[in-house]
């Protein structure tokens, strides 16, 4: 296993927490939440399958000519809404860079990215554990989420110029995509009846036998977030903040995101058991802002060289206009 710096603090932190708080080491079953590990497992060899297939770059390729960037920003969000946003920079970066050499086009893909991943209980980890933790049917998450989307992603797709063209071109494997489809299928529908592990053996296999090889799964990601569940979810235990009704739930989640990344804001405020939505909106919104707000933000920075405060004004603008927009709705309309 690599060396991780961000692993290793959490290593430092998970001890020192064992050490402070004793007590919560009898709580590692309720802390550690195998569920939404197992189903980020699953969801990473699906991601891998979509990779391979070469589906996006050629929807990218296929579009570009039509609306440029414009239309990438639409395709990195749904990219962010089924591969997960992490997975998702790894590739919308270089194709942004490929269409935009200048790279300013980067801050708005990876924000696309992120909002994109916000509408999908499987688009991001902090929303893998609120689904879980919450039991959300699948439907009724993405109606709550997807509205609070299109405002942010209307004015990405506003901002962004019509330029910008793909010029190699990318052959579509279309029985990895097909396989690909049917396992997302296959698993939305056995995660709903608590069988994450019918469904994550059901794509190991598949991808074994059609690849002849193991998946590529980032133990590293996931070792990082059991320690994340057990040291931030261990100090929301024992700070239990209060976070009030649903306005107050998703500022706190938005800023306190700022400062400690979404991940851990959620497994912090999770343990009052505030309103699902307002804390699913509030930590998903608050990847947006400073790039610490979201790990796919610092991806996105490392692969494109990209300018750390310009990215960062981008960034907190929108988080600002979202904000902004969904405070009003939630004080006309009670949304959320």
């Amino acid at each position: 296993m690599r060396k991780d710096p961000l692993l290793i603090a959490l290593i430092a932190l998970s001890i020192a927490v064992a050490v402070a708080f004793p007590s919560t080491l009898g709580r590692l079953k309720e802390l550690i939440n195998i569920k939404a590990l197992v189903i980020l497992a699953n969801f990473m060899i699906i991601s891998e399958m979509w990779r391979e297939s070469n589906a996006f770059e050629k929807i990218a390729l296929g579009l570009s000519d039509k609306g440029g960037l414009k239309v990438l920003a639409g395709i990195s969000a749904l990219a962010g809404a089924i591969l997960m946003n992490d997975a998702a920079m790894f590739f919308m970066v270089p194709i942004a860079l490929a269409m935009d050499p200048s790279g300013a086009s980067i801050p708005l893909i990876a924000a696309a990215v992120n909002i994109g991943s916000m509408i999908t209980p499987f688009g991001n980890p902090q929303n893998v554990i609120i689904w879980t933790h919450y039991s959300v049917d699948f439907l009724s998450f993405i109606l709550n989420t997807l509205p609070a989307s299109l405002v942010p992603l209307a004015i990405i797709v506003y901002a962004l110029p019509p330029r910008g063209k793909l010029k190699e071109e990318v052959e579509l494997n279309k029985r990895i995509f097909a396989l690909a489809f049917v396992l997302l299928v296959l698993s939305i529908s056995l995660i709903e009846k608590n069988m994450e592990w019918i469904a994550l053996a059901l794509s190991l296999l598949t991808y074994v036998i059609i690849n002849r090889k193991v998946p590529k799964i980032d133990f590293n990601l996931l070792i990082i977030l059991a320690l994340m569940m057990y040291s931030f979810g261990s100090l929301g235990y024992v700070l239990r903040l209060a976070v009030g009704g649903s306005l107050e739930t998703m500022l706190v989640a938005a800023g306190l995101s700022q400062a400690i990344s979404n991940v851990p804001a959620t497994l912090i405020l999770i343990k009052s058991n505030p309103p699902w939505r307002a804390l699913t909106l509030g930590v998903d919104i608050g990847g947006l802002g400073t790039p610490i707000a979201s790990l796919s933000n610092l991806i996105a920075l490392r692969l494109s060289g990209y300018d750390y405060w310009e990215f960062t004004k981008v960034n907190v603008l929108l988080l600002v206009i979202s904000l902004g927009i969904l405070c009003v709705t939630s004080l006309v309309l009670g949304y959320p």
